[in-house]
Parts: structure tokens; C-alpha cells; sequence
């Protein structure tokens, strides 16, 4: 999500300026400042050992203990995402395995007047956005559903121009996630050169989103 490199592969590389971020909210024994939300959800699911329940705009996740949610300075080059956690304490620290994103605003931010009635469209026009930088592929043409708490829940996966999604190392993916009949439509993206599809399985099934 910022301009620096990780084992000289580019990591969440995005060109536009960034907003200020939101607030997160985690469970007992997580690195971050609690917080409290607006929004509420019919249900929590079950959060893993290990992990931390967060919130961020009106999308609710499970993160790794590890992970803190990290202040975002005026300049740093994050386009639309507007809160970021990761595994070190700055978004310049070099040591990051992997991120967290959220576009708090939702699609919005993205493109104009996005439809709040058919979320594999927002998926689609979300994926070819280059949300992860110029040099990220997609299979944005092609999001695919999968099992979660949402009604909807759409996964996108992306990779450097001259790999492949089954070889790259640096992992990048986009989770688009909407209830049936409500408005919000939630964005995460998940990057980093450590996720493994247990990581995976763990934080999608923890995705939720949250209603006013």
C-alpha cells in the first residue's frame, strides 16, 4: 500500500496522495488503540487464538495479534485506502510481511455513483481500478464468489506484470462484501509475502459487514 519494497518486490504500490485513516477496534491483547464503532453487526463470529477482532468504517475483520493499525501521514502515497494495519509499528518500516486496507468510503471512492444492488459489478469495476499499483495484475475480470459471513463476498486476486498468481510471492488480494438489501458495501485488500491459505481461510472467514 505505500511506495516502499519488501524483498525488492513493490507492496501495495499505489500512486495517489492518501486521506487520514479511521479507527480500529481489537480484541484483548492486540498492538492497536481500541476504539469504539457506530456501526453493529447481527454477530461476531469466533476469533481464533492468535487473532484479534477490528474494525475499520463499516467492515469488520479478524487480524493476527501482531498486527497494529499505523498512522498515515499526509503524503503517503495510498490513493484511496485510508486506514492500514500491518505487523510494524510505521508505514515506512521495512520489516512488513504483510497489510491490511480498507477504503473506508467504500466504492465511492473509487468510482461515481457505484450500484448498491449488484456487488459482483462493483467487484468487476473494483478489480481492473489498479487499486494495487500499475505494475499488479488482476483477475479482476473474473472476481469469484466465496464462502463468508456476507450475503456477498467477492475475492480478487492480483500479481506482479510478468508472473502468475500460482508463482508470484507477493501475495495481493481484494475482498469486496455486501449484505442483501443493505446499503454498505465494504473494500479490504490484503497484501504481503507471508500469506498462506491458512492465513487466508482465517481472515475471510472473519470479514463481516457492518450496518448503520
Amino acid at each position: 500500500m505505500s511506495l516502499i519494497r519488501l524483498r525488492r518486490r513493490r507492496f501495495f504500490a499505489l500512486a495517489a496522495a492518501g486521506t487520514a485513516g479511521g479507527a480500529v477496534t481489537l480484541g484483548a491483547g492486540a498492538c492497536s488503540s481500541p476504539s469504539t464503532s457506530s456501526t453493529t453487526a447481527s454477530s461476531t463470529p469466533p476469533v481464533p487464538d492468535g487473532w484479534a477482532r477490528a474494525t475499520a468504517g463499516h467492515a469488520a475483520f479478524t487480524m493476527p495479534e501482531n498486527c497494529q493499525q499505523v498512522p498515515l501521514p499526509d503524503d503517503a502515497p495510498l490513493g484511496v485506502w485510508d486506514w492500514v494495519a500491518q505487523d510494524a509499528p510505521t508505514l515506512d518500516d521495512t520489516s512488513v510481511t504483510y497489510r491490511i486496507g480498507v477504503i473506508t468510503q467504500g466504492p465511492s471512492a473509487v468510482f461515481d455513483n457505484p450500484p448498491t444492488d449488484d456487488t459482483e459489478f462493483v467487484a468487476r469495476k473494483l478489480g481492473v481500478s489498479s487499486l494495487f499499483g500499475r505494475k499488479m495484475l488482476s483477475t479482476g475480470a473474473s472476481p469469484y464468489q466465496v464462502e463468508g459471513i456476507p450475503d456477498q463476498l467477492w475475492r480478487i486476486d492480483y500479481f506482479p506484470i510478468g508472473g502468475s498468481a500460482d508463482t508470484s510471492e507477493d501475495k495481493n488480494y481484494l475482498f469486496v462484501a455486501q449484505d442483501d438489501g443493505e446499503p454498505e458495501i465494504i473494500v479490504i485488500g490484503l497484501s504481503g509475502l507471508t500469506i498462506t491459505e491458512d492465513f487466508l481461510t482465517t481472515f475471510i472467514s472473519g470479514i463481516e459487514v457492518l450496518h448503520d
